[in-house]
């Protein structure tokens, strides 16, 4: 006669632990217990409540789908790798931009007749496309100054009293 615990029938039927001891609490399996008060089903018994157990040596369809998951997701991680190293490479460009800018500016610092005017970046263009002449441009002496509005004028009027 064989027997099982509730535990290989959770394993071997796939079902909860707390559905078999359900089933035995309620009445629906009979049920044995051995000198230590472990429960103890007979096969027939959990055939006749659960049927058939489930197979486990079959490999289901699901591998075939997880193997081509685990592809497309190597892909993915693939992909989004190279994205990010030519984001560091866009980058490393663009401080090697700057520290150039850097030095330029530091230089021109003691040129007080140029004024240096460096133009937003777009997206579409990269610091080694702009021109020298982009960067840095002479002052308009004949430009006006900015207007100020009514509240900033009263500010200005109220502090130099």
């Amino acid at each position: 006669m064989n027997e099982l615990t509730p535990t290989e029938i959770a394993k071997q039927w796939r079902v909860s632990k707390t559905t078999v001891y359900k089933y035995l609490n309620k009445g629906r399996m009979s049920y044995r217990t051995d000198e230590n008060g472990h429960k103890l089903v007979d096969v027939s018994e959990v055939l006749r409540v659960f049927g058939e157990p489930v197979e486990t040596n079959k490999p289901s369809m699901s591998i075939g789908l997880n193997n081509e998951l685990v592809k497309e997701l190597r892909n993915r991680i693939d992909s989004l790798e190279r994205k990010l190293e030519k984001r560091d490479d866009q980058l490393d460009k663009l401080l090697e931009s700057l520290n150039n800018v850097t030095l330029r500016l530091e230089d021109h610092s003691e040129d007080k007749s140029e004024a240096i005017i460096i133009p937003p970046p777009s997206p579409t263009s990269t610091p080694e496309l702009m021109s020298e002449e982009a960067i840095t441009q002479k002052p308009n002496p004949e430009q006006p100054k900015k207007k100020r509005g009514l509240f900033t004028r009263l500010i200005a009027a109220a502090i130099d009293d």
